[in-house]
């Protein structure tokens, strides 16, 4: 029988999602609650697949994997799996690209809503006894707004298709990658990221990260931005410099932010960020649903099962 192990559960029930799928191909599934566990107590030599959620799998321990062929991480992100030494080793890397893009393009308007509304300062006032609000905060209006979309990928193309009847002017879209007539398409136009973060009202950020886009917007995109705008970030945290981030909401420098990822996660309670009123926060969250959940797990297991049944996974971002 093959063995298969999640180094970092997440969930906290027994897996049954995964376990029903592997057990109709004779895969058996060990449950570990971090990386240093399943090297510490699981026998690695034996394992033919490795299911990542967020815990860090680095060269030191894919040297140490001589059954697996596959690491397949929940999620579209793969920054957290040294995808080269994988590929040096002949182990596929594995992830989710088309899962959560509903979730996420949800939870993006989501944070804009709440930012440009003051949705959260307005609920930690009042449940603090503070009434008449109106001035505390400033609010504003989406209809005659320009809103920026910075990356153009399923996720941030599925948003613009949402946000086409909310009154926008322009809906504006930097992504060196895609072509002028499929943003077109969408009721978009295709423009530099310094136009972008200029003219925009509302920036939302639908980046993946890697050595191009680290730290993409840092200090001088910052300060391109009008000075009531608001950025949006439900991509990864370090494609924004947050100090410089930090500083510009500090300083009133930009109107506000709305932010599910960041440079360390989980964010922690002594970050400027958790004590500024003009910030929407939420833990990385936005991929969450309950309809997201179910698609994640079933398509993880899949991906797994196909990549030991046939020797090629459906997803891979690598080649071996």
């Amino acid at each position: 029988m093959l063995q298969v192990a999640v180094t970092d559960a997440l969930f906290d029930d027994d897996y049954q999602i995964e376990r029903t799928i592997f057990e109709r191909n004779d895969i058996s599934l060990e449950i570990y609650r971090s990386v240093a566990e399943f090297f510490q107590k699981s026998k690695v030599e034996n394992c033919s697949a490795l299911l990542v959620n967020l815990d860090k799998i680095d060269s030191s321990h894919i040297d140490r994997l001589h059954s697996c062929k596959i690491i397949q991480r929940y999620g579209v992100g793969t920054d957290n799996v040294d995808v080269d030494a994988a590929t040096r080793k002949g182990i596929w890397v594995g992830n989710v690209p088309d899962y959560s893009i509903e979730d996420v393009s949800d939870h993006a308007i989501g944070l804009i809503f709440a930012s440009a509304r003051q949705i959260a300062f307005n609920d930690r006032s009042m449940r603090a006894g503070i009434r008449h609000l109106a001035n505390k905060q400033p609010c504003y209006r989406i209809t005659g707004k320009v809103l920026g979309i910075c990356g153009f990928g399923s996720i941030a193309r599925r948003l613009a298709q949402k946000v086409a009847g909310f009154g926008f002017v322009d809906i504006l879209v930097s992504d060196p990658f895609v072509s002028e007539d499929i943003i077109r398409s969408l009721g978009a136009k295709k423009v530099s990221i310094d136009q972008l973060m200029s003219e925009s009202d509302f920036v939302t950020l639908h980046l993946p990260l890697n050595d191009h886009t680290e730290g993409i917007i840092g200090k001088d995109e910052i300060e391109l931005m009008k000075p009531t705008a608001i950025l949006v970030n439900t991509s990864r945290g370090r494609i924004v410099d947050e100090v410089a981030l930090t500083h510009a909401l500090h300083t009133g420098r930009i109107g506000g932010a709305g932010l599910d990822v960041f440079q360390e996660e989980p964010l922690s309670l002594e970050s400027p960020l958790s004590r500024l009123d003009n910030v929407v926060l939420s833990d990385h969250i936005g991929w969450n649903s309950v309809e997201s959940i179910i698609e994640l797990r079933t398509k993880v297991s899949q991906n797994v099962t196909t990549a030991l049944t046939n020797g090629e996974p459906i997803y891979s971002v690598n080649q071996v």
